[in-house]
């Protein structure tokens, strides 16, 4: 009795074994055998059994990440053959070229002013700007007497719209030989009537900001010169 109960346990064991194995494996692949060899139990010659092919769940995972790695490999190719090609490494430079303008030269800037007294010409002269009065008195031919060109400066740069007076007096009084109000210094300023060292200043500081006196009678706008000062001076003072 005892015999019995322990080969049916063992064979219950076989059989669970057995469909673990066709459960993970398939079922086993049947032997193939021709019609009368199967009558006969035996295989018609010459033909083998076909072998088993038994794929587990593990092999069809691994093949995942290899296809993965497959995935890869083929990027990186591609990419390194995109970039290697030779439009792709030296890319086009669009160069542009530009000429240079230089800016010509305006027409040289002129100056016109007026020549008169112990000159051969006088009359209106056009002159370069940065002229001097010599350059001025020299365009009006030149001084009639010697001792003429002693009345002016003749090293002080021109003012455009200015009159040039050129005198036959030895420039020792500023009455005679009259005194430029657009071009003297300081200094000789105070030789005009009524003007002083603070009134002289402020002709030169005027005369720097708004440009060169139009007339004498503009004097009038710098402050200190009332119309006292002014009717002294007009007869004397010089553009």
């Amino acid at each position: 009795m005892l015999g019995t109960r322990k080969t049916t346990s063992t064979k219950a064991s076989d059989r669970l074994k057995l469909a673990l194995e066709d459960w993970k494996f398939g079922p086993e692949p049947q032997e193939f055998m021709a019609p009368d060899a199967r009558r006969r139990g035996t295989r018609e010659k010459g033909t083998e059994p076909e072998p088993r092919f038994r794929i587990g769940r593990w092999e069809g995972r691994s093949i995942r990440p290899l296809f993965f790695i497959v995935g890869v490999v083929l990027s990186v190719v591609l990419a390194l053959w995109f970039f290697g090609r030779p439009g792709a490494a030296n890319p086009t430079t669009l160069v542009v070229e530009s000429e240079l303008v230089l800016d010509t030269p305006a027409s040289t800037v002129e100056v016109i002013v007026h020549v008169a007294g112990s000159v051969k010409k006088p009359g209106l002269y056009r002159l370069f700007a940065g002229a001097r009065v010599a350059d001025a008195v020299e365009a009006a031919g030149g001084v009639t007497k010697k001792k003429a060109a002693n009345s002016v400066n003749l090293a002080r740069e021109v003012v455009d719209g200015e009159q040039i007076l050129v005198s036959e007096s030895n420039g020792s009084g500023g009455e005679a030989a009259g005194i430029r109000i657009n071009s003297a210094s300081k200094n000789e300023l105070e030789g005009l009537p009524g003007v002083g060292p603070a009134i002289a200043a402020r002709i030169v500081s005027y005369r720097q900001t708004n440009g060169p006196f139009t007339s004498i009678d503009s004097l009038g706008d710098v402050s200190g010169i009332g119309e006292a000062i002014l009717g002294s001076i007009r007869d004397i003072a010089r553009l």
